[in-house]
């Protein structure tokens, strides 16, 4: 399993549901050999770390969230915790959502 670097997924938006969910919809880097099916989560100090998975074309990873594929290449995922929790970790660092 790998994960993306930064410049590789395109932060679509970020909305918290009214469940105090948080929704995300992001395009991971076109690629004919890979794909995003989700996102692995840990727990750290309270804040949610959300890693996107990199998984081969041909294989099965596990994920935490099942990414739902929207229009275009986008894929959305659905994390229980609100947006001012969670930081994205790629490979190359990491990226707190906005409040």
């Amino acid at each position: 399993m790998k994960q993306y670097k930064k410049a590789d997924v395109d932060i679509i938006s970020v909305q918290q549901l009214p469940s105090g969910q948080t929704e995300i919809l992001y395009q991971p880097i076109l690629d004919s050999l890979y794909y995003s099916p989700g996102a692995t989560v840990r727990e750290d100090a309270g804040r949610q770390k959300v890693s996107f998975v990199r998984c081969g074309i041909k294989k099965d990873c596990a994920v935490d969230v099942i990414a739902q594929e929207s229009e275009r290449g986008q894929v959305k995922i659905v994390l229980p915790s609100p947006p001012e929790n969670i930081d994205l970790v790629f490979s190359d660092g990491e990226v707190r959502l906005p409040k």
